[in-house]
């Protein structure tokens, strides 16, 4: 969805609910078009932040023994996978 203070579409926001383990995880992704800042929580916490990225942006992360990549597949496309499986 479009988060951008004055203008809506230059933010976005991705969010993925789940179980793992018996624990719901939500994973949020905030990325800027106007910056190329993308952050990175798991339950509301901060994992990852840069300030710009320009190339493919691939990001592996640990959610307790869990590896998780979040994947920049185009231009505001994003692919969430759990051990190396796509997130429906």
């Amino acid at each position: 969805r479009e988060v951008g203070k004055t203008i809506k579409s230059s933010k976005k926001q991705f969010i993925w609910r789940m179980e793992l383990n018996n624990k719901e995880v939500n994973i949020e992704l905030f990325t800027s078009k106007i910056s190329g800042k993308k952050k990175i929580l798991v339950g509301g916490k901060v994992i990852y932040e840069v300030k710009k990225h320009k190339d493919t942006f691939t990001y592996p992360f640990k959610v307790g023994k869990t590896t998780i990549y979040m994947v920049e597949t185009g231009s505001d496309i994003f692919d969430l996978r759990i051990d190396n499986k796509s997130f429906d």
